[in-house]
């Protein structure tokens, strides 16, 4: 948590876009995504988040289970299930909360990947630049509304982790999210 506040302090001290912003955004996302995967693996989620006075990022507290015990054999086999499902239309066993606590952390990087995504130049700006600077006034008023995520076929939560960790850096809103997931059982991973 410490060197998440030293990063997002330097980052404030730089040109948003700018190559050091962005090298420093990056050492971000990565370092908070380190921190919540770690405290996802040794089920200590609950005590992380940002307590900084522009919003609170509650990252991971959303998070409702502990994950340091993985099946290994049963990880492969529902990676390998759900590629096959997506190639043929079958749906793979979710019934074993190991394998899904073993994808969870396994696959952890795909936040970093939405990140990137979210911040690359050429990704279409979904949000209108009205929008936008209406944010930016609230921003600067001390006054950021919450944004609200609904995460359809988010699974675990890797798009939640993902936005959290730039608003963090950005000194964003508070980000809450509802992962909407046609499999129950990844409730155990992420609460509603």
């Amino acid at each position: 948590q410490t060197e998440t506040r030293a990063l997002v302090q330097r980052g404030s001290l730089k040109i948003r876009g700018s190559v050091q912003h962005d090298k420093l955004r990056r050492r971000h996302a990565t370092v908070f995504c380190r921190a919540v995967r770690e405290g996802l693996r040794s089920g200590n989620h609950n005590n992380h988040h940002n307590n900084s006075n522009n919003g609170t990022v509650p990252y991971g507290t959303n998070v409702n289970v502990n994950l340091h015990a993985t099946d290994c054999e049963a990880t492969k086999r529902l990676v390998q299930d759900l590629g096959t499902g997506a190639d043929r239309g079958i749906m793979p066993d979710f019934s074993n909360p190991d394998a899904l606590r073993g994808y969870t952390l396994g696959h952890f990087g795909r936040a970093l990947i939405l990140s990137e995504l979210i911040t690359h130049p050429q990704t279409p700006n979904l949000i209108s630049s009205e929008t936008g600077q209406q944010r930016e006034r609230e921003r600067k008023s001390g006054s950021p509304n919450d944004i609200s995520l609904a995460s359809l076929g988010g699974g675990c939560g890797y798009d939640f982790v993902a936005l959290a960790a730039l608003s963090d850096y950005l000194n964003g809103p508070r980000i809450s999210a509802t992962v909407y997931d046609y499999e129950p059982a990844w409730k155990d991973i992420v609460a509603d």
